[in-house]
């Protein structure tokens, strides 16, 4: 007995003296997991034109598509990617007409002039073995390829119709460098590419295509001509290769790369409770994300009236959430912006809509979209003859952070009765 009434008392000394102390030794492990996939997947790992002369054309193709895991994951709907063309380094034998051993991507720094230059430091520890059919004496040489890049076009599947990839001709220069100096900015020469399941576009099918440079002074008579039939804008004498390249291996790689992923939030008819009502055909689907500046996506939508147009909203979370830099007043500024307060700003639900510097408590920012115009009845996104709904939406929106954003579909007009709402809150960043 007098043991345990011993402990009891040291423990009570403890608390009372040193909570700060015990907390110091409390441990919460919180396990955390992901699975990482990749959102695309590409047809090839390598395109060889082989053996070309000059002033051939030639195409391969290269076919571009969403992966597996991207289209069984149902929060996520389109994906925003970039073809970039980079300079390759390798080792060659024979001066440089035989390719052997690993490539690698070279890197384009800027000098203390402006000037790019390619980089392929650090070199490879190891020099590859020359094959048997070689002089054994040749002795692997690590650098620069003399480059394919402005040479190759990329050319997109336009489908669907009018097409959401940008095409890239031959003759074209992959990068260049703007700004003073110190300040100089490297800046690609990219194309770029868009694949969505709400649109149906979950794959592109590219056309890679080398327009084949000539040598020196040994241009055919009609090379200026011909390099202006493929790229009017390019100046055909910037084209040619110097004779010291003749014969030699040229490369370059091509770069896929993942931009913004957009998130898909359902839309659902509510009664006046906010709460879903169930099984009456009225429902959707909102992809968005943040593109540039802009806020950007698509609303699919069924269940609608046919020859119907209706009025597309994002409102602030309302309550607390009031002042200069929050979700409200950077929707209702971005809408005020736009030159008309009927197009958007402060409102309670029962008090006129005003356009100031920030709101009262219990009043929200919002922002009508896709009017004509603000002082118009008049709106952009129609139904067809089956009650559906597709429309693709571009807002300019003030820089911030936005968090609780509702988004609404209304008819149109007054009394403005709301059809169809998020099932939960968007949230995204403008820069």
């Amino acid at each position: 007995m007098f043991k345990k009434i011993l402990i009891a008392s040291l423990s009570v000394l403890v608390v009372a003296g040193g909570i700060a102390g015990l907390s110091a030794f409390e441990a919460h492990v919180i396990n955390v997991t992901a699975k990482i996939e990749n959102a695309l997947e590409v047809s090839s790992e390598e395109i060889d034109f082989g053996t070309v002369f000059p002033q051939e054309y030639l195409a391969e193709p290269l076919t571009i598509r969403l992966s597996d895991s991207f289209m069984a994951e149902e929060r996520v709907d389109d994906v925003d990617y970039i073809i970039r063309q980079k300079p390759k380094c390798g080792w060659t034998i024979m001066k440089g007409t035989v390719l052997i051993g690993d490539t690698r991507t070279g890197e384009v720094l800027i000098d203390e002039n402006g000037e790019p230059y390619v980089s392929c430091e650090p070199e490879p520890q190891e020099p590859p073995v020359v094959p048997a059919e070689y002089p054994q004496q040749e002795v692997p040489v690590w650098g620069e390829l003399p480059s394919l890049c402005q040479y190759i076009s990329k050319t997109p599947d336009m489908a669907p119709e009018p097409g959401n990839d940008t095409a890239m001709p031959s003759f074209h220069q992959p990068y260049k460098v703007i700004g003073d100096s110190p300040n100089y900015e490297l800046v690609w020469n990219d194309t770029y590419g868009r694949l969505s399941k709400l649109e149906g576009d979950t794959a592109d099918e590219w056309l890679i295509d080398l327009a084949v440079p000539c040598f020196g002074d040994y241009c055919a008579q009609d090379w200026e001509e011909w390099v202006k039939s493929i790229n009017e804008a390019a100046e055909p004498s910037m084209y040619t290769q110097p004779i010291a390249n003749e014969h030699k291996i040229f490369g370059c790689d091509l770069w896929v790369e993942v931009g913004a992923i957009s998130r898909v939030v359902n839309l659902e008819n509510k009664d006046a409770n906010w709460d879903i009502i169930p099984g009456d055909g009225i429902e959707g689907k909102v992809s968005y994300n943040k593109r540039g500046s802009s806020f950007k996506g698509v609303v699919v939508a069924q269940g609608l009236k046919s020859n119907s147009q209706y009025q597309l909203t994002i409102n602030g979370p309302g309550g607390g959430g009031v002042g200069v830099g929050s979700t409200n007043d950077l929707i209702a500024g971005s809408a005020c912006d736009a030159g008309n307060q009927y197009c958007g700003g402060w409102w309670t639900g029962s008090q006129p809509i005003v356009c100031q510097l920030g709101g009262s408590a219990g009043w929200e920012g919002f922002y009508v979209f896709d009017l004509i115009s603000c002082s118009g009845t008049a709106t952009k996104a129609v139904t067809d003859s089956m009650g559906n709904l597709y429309y693709e939406f571009d807002v300019g929106l003030r820089a911030g952070a936005y968090s609780g954003v509702k988004f609404l579909i209304k008819e149109s007009f007054s009394p403005w009765q709301g059809v169809m709402f998020e099932t939960e809150p968007l949230d995204f960043v403008i820069e």
